[in-house]
């Protein structure tokens, strides 16, 4: 095990929060059943294409969008249940979850991996198509089967959470949200390291691009109940802050190693760089002064407390929101590589 997989174990240990083998093997079958029910026939539903294809189109295993897609299911279904949402409601609010999550992994990879794509993707995905009234028409489809088919799942997300009803407001504060993480995910990319200071600018950038998801996700279960109470209303908000940090936090130091060498920031390359007069001079390098540092432990705290205080949430649903997450969170931990 890695000295910085260890580090993250033990402080999830002593919070409390570190999720057992067993749970963490049901939580994982429930997902693996929920994208194995659902996966295919929304796919058929909303592009027309087998999650094989998809998956191929983008470079990814079938698995790995399977999982994504699980989670996410989970995740909705977490926060609809926080919400209050009706029983009948909550498969809407799930599916809803699990096509956002898989869009954003499917985003994300092409964006990352396939530079030669991006002119394609910016055409399809322009936040007009993303936030715009439905009016029967969309963009004309590229040819690309990977990019129409995420441009497929964006609108069907749109369209779904306008289904879900809900408050005015709420219905705007989801089009926000899904608009900053779109504005966050192109400025983490146009903003490279070489010559850009750590600054509040690139930490906004990289908060709406990880830690936002989980914010969308929970306003669309306050979509499928606009008669949940304010005190209701502000437990959902107060989770999804609280679970978008927890993955910001752990996703970003489980690939701190890997985003140096890409030349991108991140949360720990951030904090990295405004403590250090010092350059990294790799990736291996940049984890080992988040460790000599400090950095890495006070990450860790941070993401046992987070997850602490998610346990306390009142009305906080242990099976349906917690676990899930702790699943999520353990699930990164174990993809960091040991150490050479």
């Amino acid at each position: 095990m890695s000295e910085l997989r260890a580090l993250i174990t033990r402080a999830l240990l002593d919070s409390g929060v570190y999720i057992d083998d067993a749970r963490f093997d049901r939580v994982r079958l429930e997902a693996a059943g929920a994208a194995g029910q659902h996966l295919r026939p929304t796919l058929h539903r909303v592009c027309g294409q087998e999650p094989t294809a998809v998956a191929a189109s983008v470079g990814l295993s079938a698995g790995a969008i399977a999982r994504m897609f699980g989670h996410g299911w989970q995740q909705a279904a977490g926060f609809a249940a926080l919400a209050g949402v009706r029983a009948h409601r909550v498969a809407d609010v799930a599916c809803m979850g699990a096509l956002l999550s898989l869009g954003i992994v499917l985003f994300d990879h092409l964006i990352d991996t396939f530079p030669e794509r991006r002119a394609v993707l910016a055409d399809r995905l322009i936040p007009e198509l993303l936030t715009a009234e439905p009016s029967g028409a969309t963009a004309a489809p590229s040819g690309d089967l990977g990019v129409d088919s995420l441009a497929a799942v964006a609108v069907e997300v749109m369209s779904g959470a306008r289904r879900l009803g809900g408050r005015p407001d709420d219905v705007e504060h989801f089009h926000q949200v899904i608009a900053a993480m779109y504005r966050g995910e192109l400025a983490s990319l146009q903003g490279r390291r070489a010559g850009e200071p750590p600054s509040a600018t690139v930490w906004e950038a990289l908060n709406a691009k990880s830690a936002l998801p989980a914010t969308a996700v929970a306003t669309l279960a306050k979509l499928a109940n606009a008669a949940a109470s304010d005190p209701i209303r502000a437990v959902v908000d107060r989770a999804a802050a609280l679970v978008g940090e927890a993955f910001w936090i752990v996703d970003d130091l489980a690939d701190a190693s890997a985003d140096w060498e890409a030349g991108g920031w991140s949360r720990p390359v951030w904090l990295l760089l405004d403590r250090l007069g010092e350059t990294p001079a790799n990736g291996e390098d940049a984890v080992r002064l988040l460790l000599q540092t400090g950095i890495a432990a006070a990450e860790a705290k941070r993401l046992g407390q987070v997850l602490a205080e998610l346990a306390a949430l009142s009305g906080s649903s242990q099976r349906t929101l917690l676990r899930p997450v702790q699943a999520a969170v353990r699930s990164w931990v174990e993809e960091i590589p040991p150490e050479p």
